[in-house]
């Protein structure tokens, strides 16, 4: 497997990039509600804090941090005395980003955040919610800092957020949050966080398609959003590398498909948001792709000597190749999804070091859970 030295893995790296698309979501709601704090513990600690912010009026900021395919859109407070410029200002804003010809300029998604222990919605709160409909913008109410302890129900709560859903009911869902714990009695009580994985759920749900995997890479809160989406991006690896293999031109394929390999390794590595770089990426590759060919390289040398045989021979060692090179492609990208997510459920809170990632990948290809689960996943 020399030949990958000679792939441009920078190249590999762009294609992942362009493929994750960038996500923005506005927030919005009065000051105090805790939308800084939700922003923080959905999308890494002190984002609203480090992330660059780029001041589109005195009440709007966009803040992008490097690294990540999110921007937060803020509204920075919708309070009654000033809220008609801020209303005018942020509808003004997100028709001038509707405008633009690039996707992903446009804002995909609100939160709405309103303080649980407020117990009213304002009349500013719905109009933001008509204006965020008629941009076409789903909006998600978040009812945050909410007091939660499971097995203990909270009537006055819940009758707040039915008020909220009968209030606002142009809105696509209504969550009770907390973003983290607070303790009450230490050691004793506390309201820890809640519903932020669902939060990121419903959220992901209303984001267009094409912008999901940029959303999925930004959020630190669910794994197992992580998982499917890099699952996505292997079983579309694996269908293409199908439809390369099964030409019926000797030996024309590996020059194909070990870049679109490639950059399958470095899409999954970005939907884990890991800051890939081209070194890296080369040490994992030829860490762990020799093994991975070896395990099927034998039946790819049956499909591609049948494909010399005219007619008959082109046929089935077609449907050979297709075969081997869609398992090998799912194999090798469930190998390397498995080991990023094993490291990361193992110690959630430091990224996985690219050693262990390859020494990872390594001991999934000798076993077979990733095969079977590369099976399961073609089949």
């Amino acid at each position: 497997m020399n030949q990958n030295e000679n792939f441009d893995y920078g190249a590999a790296i762009k294609e992942a990039l362009k493929n994750r698309g960038r996500v923005k979501v506005l927030i919005a709601g009065k000051t105090g509600v805790g939308k800084s704090t939700l922003v923080n513990a959905v999308f890494g600690e002190d984002f609203a804090a480090t992330g660059q912010g780029e001041p589109v009026t005195q009440e709007i900021k966009t803040y992008t941090k490097e690294g990540s395919a999110l921007s937060i859109v803020d509204s920075k407070g919708l309070e009654m005395e000033d809220f008609e410029r801020i209303l005018t200002d942020l509808e003004t804003h997100i028709e001038e980003q509707k405008r633009s010809p690039d996707p992903n300029d446009h804002i995909h998604v609100a939160w709405l955040c309103i303080h649980e222990a407020s117990n009213r919605v304002e009349s500013g709160e719905e109009r933001f919610c008509e204006m965020a409909r008629r941009q076409g913008i789903p909006v998600i109410v978040a009812i945050t800092q909410a007091e939660h302890i499971e097995g203990h129900p909270n009537p006055t709560a819940e009758q707040f957020q039915a008020k909220v859903e009968e209030k606002l009911h142009l809105t696509q869902h209504v969550l009770r949050v907390r973003a983290k714990e607070r303790v009450i009695i230490p050691g004793v009580a506390s309201y820890p966080a809640y519903n932020l994985e669902r939060l990121v759920q419903v959220t992901l749900e209303c984001v267009p398609e094409s912008h999901r995997n940029a959303f999925a890479a930004a959020q630190t809160v669910s794994l197992k959003i992580k998982k499917d989406r890099a699952r996505g991006i292997i079983a579309g690896a694996a269908a293409g590398a199908a439809v390369i293999a099964a030409t019926p031109i000797p030996f024309s394929d590996a020059a194909i498909l070990i870049p679109a390999q490639i950059a399958m390794f470095a899409s999954i590595s970005y939907i884990y948001g890991l800051d890939i770089t081209k070194t890296a990426l080369a040490s994992i590759v030829t860490g762990g792709l020799g093994s991975a060919f070896a395990t099927v390289a034998g039946q790819s040398l049956v499909a591609n000597v049948l494909k010399i045989i005219p007619f008959v021979g082109s046929v089935v060692g077609g449907a050979i190749a297709a075969i081997t090179a869609s398992t090998l492609t799912a194999f090798m990208g469930e190998s390397y999804r498995l080991a990023i997510h094993t490291l990361m459920v193992a110690n959630p809170d430091a990224p996985p070091s690219y050693d262990d990632i390859t020494a990872g990948f390594k001991a999934n290809i000798k076993s077979r859970t990733a095969l079977n689960a590369a099976k399961r996943m073609i089949d």
